[in-house]
Protein backbone atom coordinates (compact mmCIF):
# COMPACT_ATOMS: atom_id res chain seq x y z
CA UNK A 1 0.00 0.00 0.00
CA UNK A 2 1.47 3.35 -0.97
CA UNK A 3 1.01 6.57 0.93
CA UNK A 4 -1.56 9.01 -0.32
CA UNK A 5 -0.33 11.91 -2.42
CA UNK A 6 -0.97 14.43 0.36
CA UNK A 7 1.69 14.90 3.00
CA UNK A 8 -0.51 16.99 5.24
CA UNK A 9 -1.67 14.08 7.40
CA UNK A 10 -0.45 14.39 10.99
CA UNK A 11 -0.71 11.05 12.84
CA UNK A 12 0.45 12.60 16.12
CA UNK A 13 -2.49 14.97 16.06
CA UNK A 14 -5.13 12.79 14.39
CA UNK A 15 -4.46 9.56 16.27
CA UNK A 16 -2.78 10.56 19.55
CA UNK A 17 -4.27 14.03 20.09
CA UNK A 18 -0.89 15.80 20.18
CA UNK A 19 -1.34 19.25 18.61
CA UNK A 20 1.31 20.65 16.26
CA UNK A 21 2.36 23.17 18.93
CA UNK A 22 3.57 20.24 21.10
CA UNK A 23 5.48 18.47 18.34
CA UNK A 24 7.80 16.75 18.14
CA UNK A 25 6.50 15.15 21.32
CA UNK A 26 8.82 13.96 24.04
CA UNK A 27 8.67 10.29 24.99
CA UNK A 28 6.29 10.87 27.88
CA UNK A 29 3.88 12.97 25.82
CA UNK A 30 3.94 10.33 23.10
CA UNK A 31 2.76 7.73 25.62
CA UNK A 32 0.25 10.09 27.25
CA UNK A 33 2.16 10.14 30.56
CA UNK A 34 3.23 12.91 32.89
CA UNK A 35 6.86 13.87 32.43
CA UNK A 36 9.48 11.77 34.20
CA UNK A 37 7.07 8.95 35.15
CA UNK A 38 9.12 6.37 37.08
CA UNK A 39 6.79 3.37 37.46
CA UNK A 40 7.77 0.73 34.87
CA UNK A 41 4.31 -0.87 35.03
CA UNK A 42 2.66 2.45 34.20
CA UNK A 43 5.12 3.05 31.34
CA UNK A 44 4.62 -0.46 29.92
CA UNK A 45 0.83 -0.19 30.14
CA UNK A 46 0.85 3.22 28.42
CA UNK A 47 3.10 1.95 25.64
CA UNK A 48 0.88 -1.10 25.12
CA UNK A 49 -2.22 1.11 25.07
CA UNK A 50 -0.80 3.51 22.49
CA UNK A 51 0.57 0.71 20.32
CA UNK A 52 -2.76 -1.13 20.40
CA UNK A 53 -4.55 2.07 19.42
CA UNK A 54 -2.18 2.79 16.52
CA UNK A 55 -2.36 -0.84 15.28
CA UNK A 56 -6.04 -0.21 14.56
CA UNK A 57 -5.01 2.15 11.75
CA UNK A 58 -2.60 -0.30 10.07
CA UNK A 59 -5.00 -1.33 7.32
CA UNK A 60 -6.44 2.10 6.65
CA UNK A 61 -5.56 4.82 4.22
CA UNK A 62 -2.55 5.91 6.28
CA UNK A 63 -1.26 2.44 7.14
CA UNK A 64 2.35 3.35 6.41
CA UNK A 65 2.19 6.12 9.02
CA UNK A 66 0.84 3.53 11.44
CA UNK A 67 3.90 1.32 11.01
CA UNK A 68 6.29 4.24 11.45
CA UNK A 69 4.50 5.37 14.58
CA UNK A 70 4.50 1.81 15.95
CA UNK A 71 8.27 1.65 15.43
CA UNK A 72 8.68 4.96 17.23
CA UNK A 73 6.49 3.80 20.13
CA UNK A 74 8.53 0.61 20.41
CA UNK A 75 11.77 2.64 20.64
CA UNK A 76 10.21 4.90 23.27
CA UNK A 77 9.10 1.86 25.28
CA UNK A 78 12.61 0.38 25.22
CA UNK A 79 14.17 3.70 26.19
CA UNK A 80 11.87 4.38 29.14
CA UNK A 81 11.95 0.81 30.48
CA UNK A 82 15.76 0.58 30.40
CA UNK A 83 17.12 2.31 33.53
CA UNK A 84 20.33 3.62 31.89
CA UNK A 85 18.61 4.88 28.76
CA UNK A 86 15.80 6.47 30.79
CA UNK A 87 18.27 8.26 33.05
CA UNK A 88 20.16 9.68 30.06
CA UNK A 89 16.93 10.65 28.29
CA UNK A 90 15.50 12.31 31.42
CA UNK A 91 18.69 14.35 31.90
CA UNK A 92 18.54 15.49 28.28
CA UNK A 93 14.83 16.32 28.56
CA UNK A 94 15.32 18.29 31.80
CA UNK A 95 18.02 20.32 30.10
CA UNK A 96 15.77 20.97 27.10
CA UNK A 97 12.85 22.00 29.35
CA UNK A 98 14.87 24.51 31.40
CA UNK A 99 13.66 28.02 30.70
CA UNK A 100 16.09 30.00 28.65
CA UNK A 101 17.22 33.30 30.16
CA UNK A 102 15.51 36.32 28.61
CA UNK A 103 17.51 38.23 26.05
CA UNK A 104 19.12 41.41 27.33
CA UNK A 105 17.39 44.58 26.15
CA UNK A 106 19.28 46.48 23.47
CA UNK A 107 21.76 49.03 24.80
CA UNK A 108 20.69 52.65 24.55
CA UNK A 109 23.11 54.94 22.78
CA UNK A 110 24.91 57.20 25.21
CA UNK A 111 23.85 60.81 25.04
CA UNK A 112 26.55 63.50 25.15
CA UNK A 113 25.41 64.65 28.62
CA UNK A 114 24.97 61.18 30.15
CA UNK A 115 27.72 59.87 32.42
CA UNK A 116 29.81 57.05 30.94
CA UNK A 117 28.40 53.58 31.55
CA UNK A 118 30.43 50.80 33.03
CA UNK A 119 30.78 47.75 30.80
CA UNK A 120 30.74 44.43 32.64
CA UNK A 121 32.61 41.72 30.76
CA UNK A 122 30.82 38.38 30.23
CA UNK A 123 31.88 35.53 32.51
CA UNK A 124 34.90 33.56 31.37
CA UNK A 125 34.47 30.13 29.85
CA UNK A 126 35.87 28.56 33.05
CA UNK A 127 32.90 29.94 34.99
CA UNK A 128 30.38 28.34 32.65
CA UNK A 129 29.07 24.90 33.47
CA UNK A 130 29.40 22.38 30.70
CA UNK A 131 26.19 20.51 29.84
CA UNK A 132 26.18 16.80 30.70
CA UNK A 133 27.31 14.54 27.90
CA UNK A 134 24.51 12.69 26.17
CA UNK A 135 24.56 8.92 26.02
CA UNK A 136 26.26 7.66 22.89
CA UNK A 137 23.30 5.51 21.90
CA UNK A 138 20.74 8.27 22.46
CA UNK A 139 19.62 10.18 19.35
CA UNK A 140 20.46 13.86 19.19
CA UNK A 141 16.90 14.74 18.22
CA UNK A 142 13.58 13.30 19.18
CA UNK A 143 12.33 11.03 16.41
CA UNK A 144 9.64 12.37 14.15
CA UNK A 145 7.57 10.90 11.39
CA UNK A 146 8.62 12.27 8.03
CA UNK A 147 6.19 12.37 5.14
CA UNK A 148 8.79 11.10 2.65
CA UNK A 149 9.76 7.86 4.37
CA UNK A 150 8.40 4.70 2.88
CA UNK A 151 8.13 1.36 4.56
CA UNK A 152 7.90 -1.89 2.67
CA UNK A 153 5.43 -4.26 4.17
CA UNK A 154 6.11 -7.93 4.32
CA UNK A 155 3.53 -10.03 2.60
CA UNK A 156 1.89 -12.60 4.77
CA UNK A 157 2.63 -16.17 3.85
CA UNK A 158 -0.46 -18.08 2.80
CA UNK A 159 -1.84 -20.29 5.51
CA UNK A 160 -1.43 -24.06 5.22
CA UNK A 161 -4.84 -24.67 6.82
CA UNK A 162 -6.89 -24.66 3.55
CA UNK A 163 -4.47 -27.10 1.93
CA UNK A 164 -4.53 -29.43 4.91
CA UNK A 165 -8.32 -29.27 5.02
CA UNK A 166 -8.56 -30.19 1.33
CA UNK A 167 -6.15 -33.11 1.83
CA UNK A 168 -8.18 -34.39 4.80
CA UNK A 169 -11.39 -34.28 2.77
CA UNK A 170 -9.75 -36.09 -0.17
CA UNK A 171 -8.34 -38.76 2.16
CA UNK A 172 -11.74 -39.32 3.79
CA UNK A 173 -13.36 -39.59 0.37
CA UNK A 174 -10.82 -42.16 -0.77
CA UNK A 175 -11.22 -44.21 2.43
CA UNK A 176 -15.00 -44.06 2.03
CA UNK A 177 -14.79 -45.26 -1.59
CA UNK A 178 -12.42 -48.06 -0.63
CA UNK A 179 -14.84 -49.26 2.07
CA UNK A 180 -17.79 -49.02 -0.31
CA UNK A 181 -16.10 -51.10 -3.02
CA UNK A 182 -14.79 -53.61 -0.45
CA UNK A 183 -18.33 -54.16 0.87
CA UNK A 184 -19.73 -54.41 -2.68
CA UNK A 185 -17.23 -57.09 -3.63
CA UNK A 186 -18.24 -59.28 -0.68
Amino acid sequence: MSKPATSEFDPYHKWLGIPPSEQPPNHYRLLGLSEFEDDPDVIAAAADRQMGHVKGFATGRYGSYSQELLNELAKVRVCLLNAKLKQAYDAKLRQALQPKPPAAPPAKPASPTAPPTQVIPPPTSAARVAPPAAASNEPTELPTIGPRRTIRRRRKKPSAAPILFALAIATLAMVGLAIYFANKAI
